[in-house]
């Protein structure tokens, strides 16, 4: 992603957020997304959203769709978990499935591109990723046990211990 920023004469502060997609025949294509705030509404408006304005997709027909990119955030999503039971002699015991509920950093950062004549390239990249600030240890029970040859194990559950997200934040990506 790219952020431009540019103030116009008419005090009006517009800034441009080009989202670059590869499609499948290995053209580029540039989106542009734009959020306009005025000086006036500056102090009291905070803008968390861009809205996507043409949506290109593989397809040759024109219509299109809108996307909402958000702040980076920490969410809550469902996934479905699989832990194998190995014994000493590197047979399987048991293998449990289940579902869990834990938090993942997802959301949009500002990141700027902008000219320079410091740098090698003449470009000062300042590059922002969503990522987590601190994790936490979550237990997570598998409850849908089955042994070696498939038989359900009524009654059995593993317990298991996964990290995950406490907070995300903004931060400079590191190479």
């Amino acid at each position: 992603m790219l952020l431009i920023t540019k103030t116009n004469p008419a005090k009006m502060n517009f800034t441009l957020l080009f989202v670059l997609f590869l499609t499948s025949s290995s053209l580029f294509h540039f989106d542009l997304v734009a959020s306009f705030i005025s000086n006036s509404e500056l102090s009291s408006q905070t803008v968390d959203t861009w809205q996507k304005r043409n949506d290109i997709d593989d397809s040759s027909s024109s219509s299109s769709s809108i996307i909402w990119l958000k702040k980076c955030r920490t969410m809550e999503t469902m996934i479905e978990m699989s832990k194998d039971e190995i014994g000493s002699n590197g047979e399987l015991i048991r293998r449990c499935h289940g579902q869990a509920l834990v938090s993942k950093c997802e959301g949009a950062c500002v990141s700027n591109l902008r000219p320079s004549i410091q740098t090698p390239t003449g470009l000062l990249k300042e590059c922002n990723c969503c990522r987590e600030t601190s994790m936490q240890t979550k237990r997570i029970i598998l409850d849908n046990c089955f042994d070696q040859d498939g038989n359900e194990l009524i009654g059995e559950k593993l317990i298991i211990t996964v990290n995950e997200p406490r907070h995300c934040a903004c931060f400079q990506c590191t190479n």
